[in-house]
């Protein structure tokens, strides 16, 4: 079983996340991918604002969405601005 407390930062979750989805381990992918949202949404948050942390949290998710499907880094540029 794999420790999905390990990954500390946003980067080492999206290389857990590519080794998950190549052995087809849905469930713990799922459980990585909650993490790297929690993890981008409390390294962007302001003061410790919860509202601003879970747009955060939730600008990772999509982000992460927009580049498995596209196959390449994506960030979600119009939402940024």
């Amino acid at each position: 079983m794999y420790c999905v407390e390990a990954p500390k930062t946003a980067a080492e979750c999206r290389t857990v996340l590519a080794r998950l989805k190549a052995r087809g381990l849905v469930s713990e992918y799922n459980v990585v991918f909650r993490r790297l949202c929690m993890l981008s949404g409390n390294a962007m948050s302001d003061l410790g604002d919860p509202l601003v942390a879970d747009f955060y949290a939730m600008l990772a998710a999509y982000e992460q969405l927009l580049s498995e499907k596209n196959g390449r880094n994506q960030p979600a540029s119009r939402t940024r601005q």
